[in-house]
């Protein structure tokens, strides 16, 4: 998805607030701990819980990797659920490389945006058709940055919290659960 769109969808939303999974196996609710393949469960059922709340959400890419073929897998599937809800989906994966720009827009993990190391590479994920948010980075006026615990893309700020930064309590995983399959 071309910066525009991107900022088109962001702006629609009525929430200036991005949630960031990061999934951890030992730090997962015993509710979803039972499950062979633990990571597509947990992403639904934080999806369930929170899709009213938030814009979107940001899944960070390494953790999934961490158990594998099984973890990509859960990433694309967790990723399709959140876009059937018309959420903004981002990749952050720091990546560094401009080829990883040609995978995103021809491959299976369908997001709206990455994030990159760095601003040079802006251009070249654009360039394939994606949105680049540079991680750390100046921000620079036509620019998507991630700084901090804020997205800023020129005047507009969106608010990017960790799943553990919410309340165990707010989120109901057995509720969410059962709603989500």
């Amino acid at each position: 998805m071309l910066p525009d769109l991107f900022l088109a969808r962001m702006n629609a939303a009525s929430r200036k607030l991005i949630l960031s999974l990061s999934p951890r196996l030992d730090q997962l609710p015993p509710e979803i701990q039972y499950f062979d393949e633990p990571l597509l469960p947990y992403g639904k059922a934080v999806i369930a819980a929170t899709k009213d709340i938030v814009s979107g959400y940001m899944f960070n890419f390494p953790a999934y990797l961490t158990i594998g073929a099984a973890g990509v897998i859960a990433l694309e599937r967790t990723l399709a659920y959140a876009s059937t809800l018309g959420k903004v989906t981002i990749l952050d994966g720091d990546f560094s490389s401009a080829d990883y720009a040609f995978a995103f827009t021809h491959g299976e993990l369908w997001v709206d945006a990455v994030t990159v190391s760095h601003m040079a590479l802006q251009s070249a994920f654009i360039q394939a058709g994606m949105t680049a948010i540079v991680k750390g980075a100046d921000i620079s006026e036509d620019g998507l940055a991630i700084v901090g615990d804020q997205l800023h893309a020129g005047s507009h700020i969106w608010q990017v919290i960790q799943v553990e930064q919410m309340a165990r309590g707010s989120l109901n995983f057995e509720e969410a659960l059962r709603s989500a399959f």
